[in-house]
């Protein structure tokens, strides 16, 4: 039977199994991959915050594992508390605008999420996680855009399987034309605000699009400090040749 690997956004609106395989189907006809069934392990990338403040569900047959790539804390000029107001978790846009205002939303902000002791282990939980699934089941991982702390993943994965970096850029751009209508809205805002014009980019990215330099960004510093992705993938991930191998084997046609 195939086993499939796929990336989205937040499944906090999913309450059904019916809803899941509803959304992967559409999915399927999305990223042209060969869905037979919704058995799956769901792979969450969010933060503590994001998990309370929109939970997964619970689906039978499946299991959330929980791989926060960074938390609040991580970030000079950040934590936890400035995400709350009287006990309650503040709003998107409020969370936004701080990320932006305290520079957290910037174009080396993966560089960061690939990088730090949290964001590797997540990573690398990621692909224990991946050889460990059971014959016959399928993976599901996401954050809450399903465009960053997602894309890494989708990036490291799309390494390990062989794919070229002009390949996985233009996956990553594809973004900007799945969230197209909700991208215009956010331009459109950002328009009526006084702010610098980086903040602006800021918000636009914040509001579900991609840019080039952020993916460029986290590959010069994968390079940088790994020599490569194959390096980053054997030294942070425990990816190797051999396990490159059996990854193709499990997951390409």
């Amino acid at each position: 039977s195939s086993i499939v690997i796929l990336d989205t956004s937040s499944l906090a609106s999913c309450s059904s199994l019916d809803m899941l395989s509803s959304f992967f189907l559409r999915v399927q006809k999305f990223r042209k991959l060969p869905v037979q069934s919704f058995r799956n392990g769901s792979l969450v990338l969010r933060m503590k915050f994001e998990r309370l403040g929109s939970p997964d569900p619970v689906v039978e047959g499946s299991v959330n594992h929980e791989l926060a790539v960074f938390e609040p804390e991580d970030f000079p000029g950040m934590d936890e508390s400035m995400l709350y107001s009287d006990g309650q978790p503040v709003d998107r846009k409020t969370m936004v605008m701080l990320g932006i205002k305290n520079g957290f939303i910037n174009n080396r902000m993966y560089v960061s999420f690939l990088m730090s002791d949290r964001g590797r282990k997540a990573y690398a939980d990621f692909f224990k996680i991946l050889f460990g699934l059971p014959e016959g089941r399928s993976v599901l991982w996401h954050c809450t855009d399903g465009k960053d702390r997602t894309g890494l993943g989708a990036m490291l994965i799309l390494s390990a399987l062989g794919a070229d970096r002009d390949t996985i850029m233009e996956d990553y751009l594809l973004t900007n034309e799945y969230n197209a209508s909700a991208v215009e809205k956010v331009h459109a805002y950002a328009d009526t605000l006084d702010m610098p014009e980086e903040m602006r980019r800021m918000l636009v990215f914040a509001g579900g699009a991609v840019y080039e330099d952020f993916m460029e960004n986290a590959f010069d510093g994968i390079d940088k400090n790994y020599g490569s992705t194959d390096g980053y993938l054997r030294e942070v991930c425990g990816v190797g040749e051999e396990e490159k191998r059996l990854l193709k084997e499990r997951f390409l046609q």
